[in-house]
């Protein structure tokens, strides 16, 4: 297949922004059938990490989630006023991360994440606004099993005249390879990579990248986003990465997953809304990302749950 002009475009621009690919290649999206899985309800006991809006911050699980927002960082989330959140002071000023109601469903509140073009670059070192199951609790997403991780996302404010992250994983890596994975937002659709390293240590050059095409932006009505991976980068290993959207598969990658390093350097995860491509953003002068329930389950059977029981999921929340 063919890059697309888009996809030949962020791979070129994740180059520049630290995470050069080395070899990539660019897959063929699978036809448009929604998936009619049954979907089988989630035991309480198999969800390792989740922030659920309608719940108090301090209810989050999996550990301590860290905020970077404005130019600040190291934020315990589960320190901040449920009605309150965190507000930014750069104009215009207000609220830059927190809850609000479900624009779709008044009885609900989901996450808010509002970077502004005007925050500063000091301290998170970038125009971001994320959250982050923290690098000082490794361990919280583990290799070597098979885990679904899942949100509901609404941008209301896109498409941008930029490219933005909107979910990643990273390794506790010296190197700068990160992420390993990654879902970014562009301006016509949401692009997925992923990428191995088997090289100790790993290098840009040595990454090799494969991307996973979905195209529109979420603007108007919920998208759910649905991935399943083992994390596994050996070669002849069991690692694998697969991605739905709205019941719809777009990218099913079986191969190596993550860097070689693993054992040493574990992967956490981070997601909200990252535009590292900030020198190109112009409009809107603050860009709303809403996440609904994002959550990880660990499957024990590797076929206990279904990509529809974690639409069903975030969807009921």
């Amino acid at each position: 297949m063919t890059p697309s002009i888009s996809t030949l475009s962020a791979l070129a621009c994740l180059a520049l922004a630290g995470v050069a690919t080395g070899a990539w290649s660019a897959e063929t999206v699978r036809s448009a059938v929604v998936s009619t899985e049954r979907s089988v309800p989630i035991a309480d006991s198999d969800i390792f990490a989740e922030i659920d809006a309608n719940k108090p911050f301090r209810q989050i699980r999996g550990g301590q989630v860290g905020l970077e927002c404005a130019g600040a960082k190291d934020i315990s989330v589960a320190s901040l006023d449920d009605a309150g959140g965190f507000d930014g002071t750069a104009q215009p000023a207000g609220r830059r991360f927190g809850k609000t109601v479900d624009p779709l469903d008044a009885s609900k509140k989901v996450l808010m994440f509002a970077p502004s073009v005007g925050d500063s670059l000091g301290g998170a070192g970038a125009k971001r606004c994320e959250v982050s199951w923290w690098i000082t609790q490794p361990g919280v997403v583990k290799p070597y099993i098979d885990i679904w991780h899942a949100f509901g996302l609404l941008m209301p404010d896109g498409g941008y005249d930029f490219q933005a992250v909107i979910s990643q994983f990273h390794q506790l890596t010296p190197q700068t390879v990160n992420p390993w994975a990654a879902i970014q937002a562009e301006k016509n659709g949401l692009v997925l990579f992923v990428r191995h390293n088997t090289t100790v240590p790993p290098t840009r050059a040595t990454n090799q990248t494969r991307s996973f095409e979905s195209p529109g932006i979420p603007t108007k009505a919920w998208t759910v986003i649905v991935t399943k991976l083992r994390i596994d980068p050996n070669e002849g290993g069991r690692g694998y990465f697969q991605a739905w959207r709205d019941g719809v598969q777009f990218a099913d990658y079986v191969g190596p997953t993550g860097y070689a390093t693993i054992d040493r350097y574990p992967t956490w995860q981070k997601l909200g809304f990252y535009p590292w491509d900030h020198a190109n953003w112009s409009t809107p002068a603050t860009a709303r990302v809403l996440f609904k329930a994002p959550v990880f389950v660990r499957d024990p059977t590797g076929a206990k749950y279904t990509e529809a029981s974690l639409r069903a999921y975030v969807l009921s929340r």
